[in-house]
């Protein structure tokens, strides 16, 4: 069976050791060497540099979309179009970026999202993620391989900071109505086995990122781990193309020290 792999990974916007970290970055695609890669945070903290051609080049994937303000999507198959779609955030810096590739027989729209950070603002994510459903339902209707369906498959993940029982991956997989509006999406995690934890305080960089924000790691009381990076087929996915038939957790590195305060995501998919 065809099939194509994508990996997303928030590589970190801390500045420290960024260099390093960013060539452990294009080690681990290397390795993995998967078809899309959806990134997120690819500006520095500073604000001086976007990691994203960089990790291009050194990877030999194409810079496929790039959205300038931290997300991104690399790929080894042609572009047909790119855009960024301004999401609206209050607190952080919210970025959703896409990609219509051909694979092979089929196209693909695909989107790179960090959604936005912070406790209390899940109605901001919601709303986040319906303003980039309505993108792909522009592209055409939610069962792409049905009568007056498009034939599009659509692809979207990243950081989106909500947990798997949240109010936005409930929304997302058509487990609720929000404000009139329902999708559906297939979450490849269907696929995982495990927890498929992508933020683990036991990664020396997330306890990093935890400390730089004034979060204490206290035995007493440690973080908790938590699955917060997806990766998202559009529509009920089965038995068809866009169907989830793997997904893992990447959490070591060929270099020894993973990269990122966040674990890869890698998921494949039928055609």
């Amino acid at each position: 069976m065809d099939s194509i792999s994508i990996l997303t990974l928030n590589i970190d916007s801390h500045p420290l050791d960024r260099k390093t970290r960013i060539d452990g970055v294009v080690s681990l695609l290397t390795a993995h060497s998967p078809d899309i890669v959806f990134l997120q945070e690819t500006m520095s903290q500073d604000n001086s540099s976007d990691a994203s051609s960089y990790i291009a080049n050194a990877a030999n994937l194409t810079l496929a979309s790039q959205s300038g303000i931290g997300t991104a999507i690399l790929s080894k198959f042609p572009v047909l179009e790119s855009f960024s779609s301004s999401i609206k955030g209050s607190i952080s810096h919210p970025s959703a970026t896409f990609a219509k590739v051909q694979v092979g027989k089929h196209v693909a729209l695909t989107c790179s999202a960090h959604l936005s950070w912070g406790s209390g603002m899940e109605v901001e994510r919601l709303h986040q993620a319906q303003e980039i459903d309505a993108v792909f339902a522009s592209y055409g209707a939610l069962e792409p391989f049905r009568k007056g369906g498009s034939g599009i498959l659509g692809f979207f993940g990243g950081d989106l900071n909500s947990l798997p029982d949240s109010a936005t991956l409930r929304w997302l997989q058509g487990l609720s109505v929000e404000n009139n509006l329902s999708t559906h999406w297939t979450d490849s995690w269907v696929r995982g086995i495990g927890p498929g934890i992508t933020s683990d305080p036991n990664n020396p960089l997330a306890a990093r990122t935890a400390l730089t924000g004034n979060l204490a790691i206290w035995p007493e009381a440690p973080l908790p781990s938590r699955r917060i990076d997806y990766i998202l087929s559009r529509g009920y996915a089965y038995g068809r193309p866009g169907a989830p038939l793997k997904a893992e957790i990447i959490d070591s590195s060929p270099n020894g020290t993973f990269p990122s305060d966040h674990y890869a995501l890698l998921a494949t998919f039928a055609l």
